[in-house]
């Protein structure tokens, strides 16, 4: 009777024991996946530190208008206009519209020349930056590589917290891309660890 009592409570001994353990494994590996996040979150946002997003994929010269080869451009510089970030000059007024002649001609207005970004290498040139994308949240990653040099695909959502002017909505049409990172998009990359840090490889947007 005694050693059925002494068996009855080891029994309950190694169950309890064998709960702890597994509620410790479970803790242990959410904690993993919390520190994990933290650190994919620190590598891709010191990624985009130094990668503002801008109007344009390259600088373009703001002084003198679209040309006959960019028309498209007219309702980028039309939205600027209206957003109050460039002023058409009196004199090419009258000539809106007709890029045969090269008469349009614009200048940066006082909240232009605060948001301006000059590309040092050609005068006149420069770009309408909007900030940095930002990660809100990891959504799931998926390691593609073993061995010392591990390589994971990371799926995040991220976005831009943008300035006034690019919230307005002249903007917004002219620019989707700004509205949609406004928004927040879901964007994936691709990080290897090199020694203690991890560095993202590439990056594939939503857009």
């Amino acid at each position: 009777m005694l050693t059925q009592r002494f068996r009855g409570r080891g029994m309950v001994f190694a169950a309890t024991a064998a709960a702890s353990l597994g509620m410790a494994f479970l803790i242990a590996g959410c904690q993993s996946k919390a520190d994990r996040d933290r650190t994919f979150t620190a590598a891709l946002d010191h990624y985009y530190n130094t990668k503002p997003d801008c109007l344009w994929s390259s600088p373009v010269d703001i002084t003198s208008g679209p040309d006959v080869k960019s028309e498209g451009m007219t309702k980028d510089f039309d939205a600027l206009v209206a957003a109050g970030m460039i002023d058409r000059l009196p004199a090419a007024k009258e000539h809106h519209g007709r890029a045969s002649e090269h008469q349009a001609e614009f200048q940066l207005s006082y909240l232009g020349r605060a948001n301006w970004t000059a590309d040092v290498a050609r005068s006149g040139y420069g770009n309408f930056c909007y900030g940095h994308p930002q990660v809100n949240t990891i959504e799931n990653y998926q390691r593609m590589s073993s061995g010392n040099e591990p390589q994971y695909t990371v799926s995040f959502r991220d976005s831009i917290a943008l300035p006034a002017w690019a919230q307005i909505p002249a903007i917004q049409k002219a620019f989707p891309k700004v509205a949609s990172e406004g928004n927040g998009e879901t964007d994936s990359a691709t990080l290897m660890k090199n020694g203690d840090t991890w560095k993202v490889q590439s990056v594939k947007t939503a857009g």
